[in-house]
């Protein structure tokens, strides 16, 4: 998961920073990455989780019973959230409560 915050930051390296260093980390724990998501030009302080299509994108693929996902590579924690809670609460508890056996990387 790569988030950039402002319209500005897609003109620049940020995305594909963010995801060369998920592709590393993944590969550092035995995973390949299959899919990206990209959460652009949402603002983290702004918008909770729930309103962001890449992250309503994670949910759903994560507990479709069409994918076998089994980790969840993200970029660094404020990619996420900045509200402490809502990824947390909306995303993370939901995904574990379902399919507790898939984990949570940042780089």
């Amino acid at each position: 998961m790569a988030r950039v915050s402002y319209i500005n930051q897609l003109l620049n390296a940020s995305i594909e920073t963010q995801t060369e260093e998920i592709r590393i980390r993944a590969e550092k724990e035995g995973y390949n990455i299959v899919e990206v998501l990209v959460d652009g030009a949402n603002s983290a302080y702004h918008k909770v989780v729930t309103k962001r299509q890449a992250m309503n994108d994670l949910l759903e693929k994560t507990l479709s019973e069409d994918h076998n996902i089994e980790a969840i590579f993200f970029y660094e924690e404020s990619r996420l959230s900045r509200q402490f809670y809502d990824f947390t609460l909306f995303i993370y508890d939901v995904i574990k409560n379902e399919k507790p056996q898939v984990k949570f990387f940042s780089t």
